[in-house]
């Protein structure tokens, strides 16, 4: 499971407060902020709920081998056969002929013969005298200790109590050797056991008998203290010795582990009691003993690999691809409360193709209530077609809602397309089952590699969340919201933190960084748009947005943009930018009741050209507080163009237009309105334009419609008629 997200503050209130002392917090910063505070406390109780039961301890299983310390683990390998030039760490075990050697120092093998004799190994057993005992019995002996295998993984006191075992290990071995000498000693156990399969039998069931006997009689106090803890654990008996196994497994020699040895070479039984495996491949080869119903994976194909995950055992094949089979037919489902791509087998090397580890992945989350967290991998994730994700949770009857579900992306975690594809990232389908409510995408950044047309799509939501998403180098669009072909509208999307952008290369035609299609009353918070060519912002579904903060520009290098914001009616843009040469306007509206407030565009290059808002048939906007400002040789064309008796423009700062058109369309006043009062000299000769009113304190006449000429003592209002300022 990664680590909780971390908190990043996005907004500074103590900025804001020591620039607006007498303002109010904005609220909605302070639940942006609040949110993710809680989503951070929440992943972080979540974690502690894996580790912590309710009374303070430690969970159950949430122990595995690789948490142990090195004293606390038995300290012998699974035994290979001896090789030269292998890095041998201490407790490496090793099959040399007949005999098994541990490592006592960590070493590089050149020659088995001279790394003994300079003190590198020493045995563990000697299997050389086992040559005629009769395999039925053999197995019928290792059946009698299949509990003692087990103490190999749970108990370092029996691997450790070699020593005081020295005695009991030393007449193991002489049992062993009189064992294999003759078959007499075999034949009074297996009454003469190989010439027929009934009289092994028999003598299974001797060894049996006497392994059970020879246990209880022969067990030291401090063996017998240990084996209880063992028997405690594990549920099974545990026999020290028996006449059986003293012929089976002996020690070498000083300080080896007499019967300890058995289980160090039987670590797939081990593995079988205890159910935990390297891999998903060693699980699905394993026999598992079928009164374990849950096992533990270390790595998906490698130890470590990121794929550590808990099956749990079923009574049929499961529908998704978080499943396997044992080898003795068992089915295993997968059974985790946060799923990752690792468990099924992605490497984020950015070389190997993830696309499929992805898909199986988010399948397996679509049909399980779990979440799904992504990890920020070594390099990126290589993508060769659409990653298919369902944020659809079914409705929940006890308490009347939905129950949302959320996908969260390492801020790191990284996507690369390497081959043509519509969309990088599909959010849900463009049917009814596809739908998506309540839903929350978390994270990522999605290189479109100019291969890919979309980013992120998602063509029907009620209620989606998009947060901190980057989208590089898209053909058509980075987000596309909503789509034409669903049965019903899209509402309420939430994009949040994201952007766009590309390389030093020219945006391709007819691109737009976020498209809005079928539907409305969606939402943008603090969102940086970059690398378009069309707009920053489109689509027929922008019908009564709210947007705050949304950043639209270019690079030099991506060329000019028609528009920054394309839009219907109805829409409230706050603090929002257009930041770049644009050949028609900052804003186009093609609806009514459009509200710009503080927003602005600032043109420092690019060619002459350009307004600040245009508007189409039937569109109206008030422009409020806005700052529309171009430098002295990149001049905007005017304020306005299009339908121009639909704006309405109110304090506004203008400079480097050169057609200003800032108008009050209607002001109610409880009291008196008063203009500014000037001489006739001092009357605005150049920034000026026909309507602007003015009263002048010094003219010589006061006769209607007449040009005002100055220098006398008569107070009269005055207004410009596009070449004159005339009384009136």
């Amino acid at each position: 499971m990664a680590q909780p997200l971390p908190y990043e503050r996005d907004f500074d209130f103590a900025g804001f407060q020591s620039t607006h002392p007498s303002t109010p917090l904005p609220g909605d910063k302070v639940n942006l902020e609040l949110d993710q505070v809680a989503e951070t406390i929440d992943q972080i109780r979540e974690r502690i709920r894996i580790l912590q039961r309710d009374d303070l301890q430690l969970a159950n299983q949430s122990v595995g081998w690789d948490q142990l310390k090195p004293e606390l683990r038995n300290g012998f390998s699974t035994p290979t056969v001896w090789a030269t030039g292998v890095d041998y760490a201490v407790g490496a075990a090793v099959y040399v002929g007949r005999k098994v050697y541990a490592a006592l120092v960590a070493h590089k093998s050149v020659n088995f013969g001279v790394d003994l004799a300079a003190g590198k190994w020493y045995m563990l057993a000697d299997f050389t005298a086992v040559t005629q005992v009769d395999q039925t019995a053999v197995e019928a002996a290792q059946q009698a200790i299949a509990a003692a295998t087990a103490a190999q993984g749970s108990a370092l006191a029996a691997a450790q109590t070699v020593a005081q075992s020295a005695a009991n290990a030393q007449a193991a071995q002489n049992s062993a050797t009189a064992a294999a000498a003759s078959q007499v000693a075999a034949a009074g156990h297996a009454n003469a056991a190989g010439i027929s399969s009934t009289s092994a039998a028999a003598s299974a069931a001797a060894a049996a008998t006497s392994a059970s006997n020879a246990a209880t009689a022969g067990a030291t106090a401090g063996e017998a203290a240990a084996l209880a803890k063992i028997d405690a654990s594990i549920g099974d008996t545990i026999q020290a010795h028996s006449a059986v196994l003293d012929g089976i497994a002996a020690p070498g020699g000083a300080g080896s582990a007499g019967l300890a040895v058995l289980a160090i070479g039987q670590i797939s039984a081990i593995n079988a009691k205890m159910g935990s495996y390297d891999t998903k491949t060693a699980a699905a080869a394993a026999q598992i003993d079928a009164t374990i119903n849950s096992i533990i994976i270390f790595g998906y194909a490698a130890v470590g690999d990121g794929g550590l995950s808990r099956y749990k055992r079923v009574g049929s094949e499961p529908s998704h691809s978080g499943k396997l089979q044992s080898s003795d037919g068992a089915w295993w489902e997968l059974a985790v409360d946060e799923v990752t791509p690792y468990m099924f087998g992605a490497k984020g090397d950015l070389v190997a193709d993830d696309t499929a580890a992805f898909n199986n992945c988010f399948a397996f989350f679509k049909v399980k209530n779990c979440s799904c967290r992504v990890p920020s991998p070594t390099k990126g994730y290589a993508i060769s077609d659409s990653l298919n994700i369902y944020l659809t949770a079914d409705y929940d009857t006890s308490w009347a809602g939905y129950r949302g579900k959320q996908v969260i992306i390492d801020k790191g975690a990284r996507f690369k397309a390497t081959a043509a594809m519509y969309a990088m990232v599909n959010i849900g389908d463009a049917t009814w089952d596809g739908i998506v409510r309540d839903g929350v995408f978390v994270g990522g950044v999605f290189d479109c590699n100019n291969l890919a047309s979309v980013g992120v799509y998602a063509p029907f939501y009620e209620l989606l969340s998009v947060r901190g998403v980057t989208v590089w180098n898209y053909l058509d669009a980075g987000f596309v919201m909503g789509a034409a072909s669903t049965p019903g509208s899209s509402y309420e999307g939430l994009m949040t933190d994201c952007h766009t952008n590309r390389g030093l290369t020219a945006a391709p035609a007819g691109s737009v960084s976020v498209r809005w299609n079928r539907g409305g009353d969606n939402h943008m918070w603090n969102c940086i748009l970059k690398g378009h060519k069309v707009a920053g912002v489109s689509g027929d579904g922008t019908w009564n947005m709210k947007l705050y903060g949304v950043h639209c520009w270019n690079n030099a290098e991506h060329g000019d943009a028609q528009y920054g914001f394309v839009l219907k009616g109805g829409n409230q843009l706050i603090g929002c930018q257009v930041d770049m040469p644009v050949v028609t306007a900052a804003y186009r509206f093609e609806g009514a009741d459009n509200a710009l407030i503080g927003s602005n565009i600032t043109k420092d290059n690019g060619a002459v050209g350009g307004y600040f808002v245009d508007l189409q048939s039937g569109a109206t906007v008030v422009a409020m507080g806005c700052k529309i400002m171009a430098s002295a040789t990149h001049e905007l064309a005017g304020e306005v163009t299009g339908v121009t008796t639909g704006y309405t423009g109110i304090g506004n700062q203008v400079s480097g237009v050169n057609s200003p058109a800032t108008t009050t369309r209607r002001i109610n006043a409880s009291g008196p309105v008063g203009t500014g009062t000037f001489t006739v000299a001092t009357l605005p000769a150049t920034d000026r334009k026909r309507g602007d009113r003015a009263f002048v304190t010094d003219a010589t006449a006061t006769t209607f419609a007449t040009n005002v000429v100055g220098g006398g003592a008569n107070w009269v209002p005055v207004v410009f008629n596009g070449s004159n300022w005339i009384i009136g």
